[in-house]
């Protein structure tokens, strides 16, 4: 009985473990896409401010 509620405690630690990684990568690679993200609307709306200035 000892075992198998050993055992138990192991799987169920396992799988918070493997959750909190997934998640953290899953917040790493949104806070990375956003930044990207950021960065091309910011160069986009340069780029359209010098073609308005230039006109």
């Amino acid at each position: 009985m000892v075992k198998i509620e050993i055992l138990w405690r192991l799987l169920v630690a396992m799988v918070l473990v493997g959750t909190m990684a997934g998640c953290g990568d899953t917040w790493s690679g949104m806070k990375k896409d956003t930044g990207d993200n950021m960065e091309a609307t910011g160069a986009a709306i340069e780029k359209t401010g010098e073609k308005v200035k230039s006109e």
